[in-house]
């Protein structure tokens, strides 16, 4: 297994920090999403039949409820969606703008992939310089959580 941590290069860590303050971010504004649709299966609503992460789709979403407390619950819930939405935009604006600026051929390169957009492309050229402490193709993309972790216990790993 290769070292625990390593000292990652000055001028790439201001944006993997903001890169990985942008996950919990994602989360949170992920679970105000859901719990719109959540709301409505509970009152057993019709289908909002709108894609909710679309800021227009959201805004009177709140008017689909007929009882005032539950609207007025959807309407906290948006308003604190907002903030989230501007905060991750300007998030991913700003780490772009900096890979673009850092090694943009490689970033262009890596969003050729097929199934790999704007922000799995960010996340292997932040991880790339990571791949150097490692033995293993395997141990790298693992580190980088790229696929998911083999469970192992005494060395050995159970037959999947």
């Amino acid at each position: 297994m290769g070292p625990q941590a390593s000292e990652y290069r000055a001028a790439m860590r201001a944006p993997r920090d903001l890169w990985r303050r942008r996950c919990p971010l994602g989360r949170k504004r992920a679970d105000l999403l859901a719990h719109m649709p959540n709301t409505n299966s509970q009152y057993h609503l019709p289908e909002i039949g709108t894609k909710l992460a679309d800021k227009a789709n959201r805004e009177g979403g709140e008017d689909h409820f007929p009882d005032p407390r539950v609207r007025q619950t959807i309407a906290v819930e948006v308003s604190l969606i907002n903030p989230y939405d501007h905060l991750l935009g300007e998030g991913a604006l700003s780490i772009t703008r900096r890979a673009k600026a850092h090694d943009g051929q490689t970033f262009s390169r890596r969003q050729s992939v097929p199934g790999s957009g704007q922000m799995l492309a960010l996340v292997m050229l932040s991880e790339r310089q990571a791949s150097a402490r490692f033995p293993r193709g395997q141990d790298c993309v693992s580190s980088c959580r790229w696929v998911p972790c083999a469970t192992e216990s005494g060395g050995k790993r159970p037959l999947l």
